[in-house]
């Protein structure tokens, strides 16, 4: 019997078949994990667990055009900012659109990666806003579509091209700010570049 798709799992959970939420929810249990534990030491298992919980709630309001993991990351996403939010005690709100994960959280890089390269990647990625990192998470590493993005940032995809272009941008130019010489800054680049490409492929959702 040939694996089903996440449309199907989902068909099928919406019907009622309450296995079809356990593989679909078990298999990309890993990549949300993963989403977490790169940002915040200590707090993955249970932003895992709140954003499932999210997901088995708000199943009904999933759309095609968006799939099932363009809605769990959104509503990963969210439980993020909540999560900031929560711990946030400055006098002012937390504003995730200029606010930094170096500013707001102990780094967990050092635990996750050791080749240096890929550690200067993930820190560059720790001085941009939290959104513009997310952003960049879910395309490069999570391998998000535009119509998925787009539906998650509430943005036309035209407008989300030019986002992404911005944010790559301020991405090389944090990593320039960080590599100690013109041959680190190529070699990180090229690191991030390989390092999408090595990701394993996520389930097809059709």
């Amino acid at each position: 019997m040939s694996e089903r798709s996440d449309h199907e799992l989902l068909a099928a959970w919406a019907a009622g078949d309450s296995g079809a939420s356990t593989e679909l929810l078990g298999r990309h249990v890993g990549a949300l994990f993963r989403f977490f534990d790169r940002k915040l030491e200590g707090a993955a298992d249970d932003l895992v667990q709140e954003t499932l919980l999210g997901c088995l709630a708000g199943r009904d309001r999933i759309r095609g055009e968006v799939g099932f993991r363009g809605y769990m990351f959104g509503v990963a996403r969210n439980v993020l900012y909540d999560h900031l939010r929560a711990r946030h005690r400055a006098a002012e709100p937390l504003d995730v659109q200029s606010s930094c994960l170096a500013e707001l959280a102990p780094s967990p890089i050092e635990r996750v990666i050791q080749k240096r390269e890929q550690r200067l990647l993930l820190e560059a990625l720790r001085r941009l806003p939290v959104d513009t990192q997310v952003l960049l998470e879910l395309y490069h590493w999570q391998q998000l579509g535009g119509p998925e993005l787009a539906a998650i940032y509430g943005l036309g995809e035209r407008a989300l091209r030019s986002r992404l272009h911005r944010a790559k941008q301020s991405l090389q130019d944090a990593m320039q700010g960080l590599a100690e010489s013109p041959d680190e800054l190529r070699s990180s680049i090229a690191d991030f570049e390989s390092w999408a490409r090595a990701l394993p492929k996520p389930h097809a959702t059709g």
